[in-house]
């Protein structure tokens, strides 16, 4: 989650057929670094990835998921639910199977 600061910021609500639909519009310059400044230094911050190893316990559920046979979308949502503080993607799922536990 993000958040950016915006200036000159209009909040539109249009109704058509008795549906409203909100919209912000704003300028945005894609010409400008957009990355956070370090309130201390003004300094542009930069957030690289965190890689975080996959333990043991996460492989040996992937690999028992995967030889129940289920589609990538059902592993994701199991492994999600058992480990809920780790982030993992379905492709960094599916590239740990293929590439280290296959």
């Amino acid at each position: 989650f993000e958040e950016w600061a915006l200036q000159d910021v209009v909040l539109k609500c249009v109704t058509a057929n008795g549906l409203a639909t909100f919209q912000l519009q704003f300028v945005w310059d894609s010409c400008v670094n957009h990355r956070r400044k370090d309130p201390t230094t003004g300094r542009l911050q930069y957030q690289s990835p965190v890689k975080r190893r996959f333990t043991p316990e996460e492989d040996d559920l992937l690999v028992e998921l995967k030889n129940q046979g289920l589609p990538w979308q059902d592993i994701h949502k199991q492994f999600t639910d058992a480990f809920p503080q780790r982030e993992r993607r379905v492709g960094s799922l599916q590239v740990r199977y293929c590439t280290k536990l296959k």
